[in-house]
């Protein structure tokens, strides 16, 4: 664990723009200094101790940011590849199903089905001179 050593801010037309915060282990062994943009006077130990460590993170491997994003892809791909799998399955499944149901309206009808006669006569060709009665 981590404690504050202490916190200064830094100014710029009467303005704090900076704060410099030291922490220490509580072993004493190790002491980290760190300026962050804008005004942490106010914040909390607690606080204060993760901005440090998440600077020092940051600026020790900056790749870190970097890194998380493609770790967010992956997973994504992940889960697009199982919904991807998914789907086919459904696909494969309905094919089979659609399959069974033709082989059952072909066996129900007989092979083939009949087509049907009109009953009624006239009015088969359109041309606008129908007579109804």
């Amino acid at each position: 664990m981590y404690k504050v050593s202490w916190t200064s801010a830094v100014f710029k037309d009467a303005e704090i723009v900076k704060t410099r915060v030291q922490i220490n282990s509580e072993d004493n062994l190790t002491i980290i200094t760190k300026i962050l943009d804008g005004n942490h006077t106010q914040k909390s130990e607690d606080e204060l101790i993760f901005l440090v460590l998440e600077q020092f993170y940051q600026d020790t491997y900056p790749n870190r940011a970097e890194n998380e994003k493609f770790s967010k892809v992956d997973e994504k791909l992940k889960l697009v590849d199982t919904k991807l799998a998914e789907l086919d399955k459904v696909k494969k499944e309905l094919d089979i199903t659609q399959g069974s149901l033709m082989d059952l309206i072909t066996q129900i009808g007989g092979g083939a089905l009949a087509e049907t006669e009109n009953q009624n006569k006239g009015g088969e060709n359109n041309d606008g001179n129908v007579i109804r009665n």
